[in-house]
Formats: structure tokens, C-alpha cells, sequence
């Protein structure tokens, strides 16, 4: 099975799975520096917005607006520390989290000002508007039921992210193991995989979603593949 992934530079990333477990998720994240600050950006499918809102910083409802012809979503945290900013697509959401007081829907399309953000069925894209506006990271993470979190690490410095010495072996690729450092209050246990391909590196966290005991296990990261276009 094929899942191809675009990422929010417009690039995307094929991956090659030797069976079909479902896939749960899929988004992406990316990261642009200019002169004065650096701003990240999530992206997820349409409805994501509302998802960071209950399940990453809970957050309340503000306002619905127009901007640049999305919509533009403003919530802000329970707490009073955070407010999220999202525009949606017919597609995907891209939300960006800003930390302070809350902010007016006008301060939190700032977030978005120098961007522009196309969104068709294949995936959400941004370019920056600004000429000293660089992408400095971007990523896309799938999770696979039964196999873990993936997340394919795109750009120039991507292979740089692998261990300097030589992993094991795979089909396509090589692989290194390392054991999460975790504190004793932690309930994750095991351990976290990077794997280099020929044009991408990935990072594979099985955590809840997957048994990295198993021979199963085992043979799918053993035939696994990613290439990034």
C-alpha cells in the first residue's frame, strides 16, 4: 500500500507499506525564520483545528472570520495563556500557536500575514510572501494502527538528523534503534527507530500503537520505504 504525503513546502513523500494496516492520521508540521522571529506551523486534515483544541492545549472557541478566503478560526486556552489561530480549507486545517494573553482574531491573522496558503484534496501547501523568509524544517507523520508513529523528516538537513555511523541493514534503507530516556513517572516504555533512506529520513515511535517485540512488527520496518519528491 502507497500513501503519498504532501508536505507544506509542496514536496511530498511517498511511503511504501508491505501490508494494510489502517492509517490513523496523517499531518505535518513546518518551520520559517526570518530577520526578526521564526513561526511553526501544524497541518492536518479538516477538522484538525478542533483537535488541537481538545486534545493538545484545551482551548475555547473565539471567533469565525474570513481571511485571505479561508476561514480563519480563533480559540483560546482554559487557561488564559494560549490562543490557537487556524485557517481551513475545503481540506486541511493549518493552525499556529501563540503564547501570551489572548489575542484579538485581527493580532491572530498576523500569524498567517506572509503566507500564502493553497489547500486542494492532495494537501495544504504555504509560501512565504516575504524575500528574507526561509523554511528552515518540515516534516509529515503518519500513524499506522498496529505499527507507530512515522514521521518522514524533509529538507536539506534531513539525512544530517541520522546517527554518523552505519545503522542495520534494511530493504531499502538502514535502521538505528535508541532506548527512550524517560523519567520514572512516565507510563511510555521501549524505544524510538530513525531510518535513512536514499532521499528522506524517519523517525518511528511505536508508544502505544505499536509492538516492536513481534516478528510482525519486525518484517514491516524491515520492508518499509519512503521516498520524498
Amino acid at each position: 500500500m502507497d500513501l503519498v504525503s504532501t508536505c507544506p513546502s509542496g514536496k511530498t513523500v511517498t511511503f511504501s507499506f508491505t501490508d494494510d494496516s489502517p492509517i490513523l492520521n496523517v499531518n505535518a508540521s513546518a518551520r520559517f525564520a526570518n530577520g526578526k522571529a521564526a513561526l511553526s506551523f501544524q497541518l492536518g486534515r479538516r477538522g484538525y483545528f478542533e483537535s488541537a483544541c481538545t486534545d493538545m492545549i484545551k482551548s475555547t472557541l473565539q471567533s469565525r472570520s474570513v481571511l485571505k478566503d479561508l476561514e480563519l478560526l480563533v480559540a483560546v486556552g482554559d487557561h488564559g495563556l494560549v490562543t490557537t489561530a487556524g485557517l481551513r480549507g475545503p481540506h486541511h486545517d493549518v493552525i499556529a500557536v501563540i503564547g501570551g494573553p489572548p489575542i484579538e482574531a485581527a493580532q491572530a491573522a498576523l500569524a498567517f500575514a506572509d503566507f500564502t496558503v493553497s489547500d486542494t484534496a492532495t494537501g495544504m501547501t504555504m509560501k512565504p510572501t516575504r524575500s528574507d523568509s526561509v523554511l528552515i524544517a518540515e516534516d509529515t507523520t503518519v500513524i499506522v494502527e498496529g505499527r507507530g508513529v512515522l514521521t518522514a523528516l524533509v529538507g536539506k538537513g534531513a539525512l544530517a538528523a541520522l546517527p554518523a555511523w552505519q545503522g542495520t541493514p534494511t530493504r531499502y534503507g538502514e535502521v538505528w534503534r535508541r532506548k527512550l530516556d524517560l523519567s520514572p513517572d512516565d507510563e511510555a516504555t521501549g524505544y524510538e527507530y530513525f531510518v535513512g533512506f536514499d532521499t528522506v529520513a524517519a523517525q518511528l515511535t511505536p508508544g502505544s500503537f505499536g509492538d516492536d517485540s513481534s516478528a510482525d512488527w519486525a518484517e514491516w520496518l524491515y520492508e518499509l520505504k519512503l521516498e520524498a519528491a
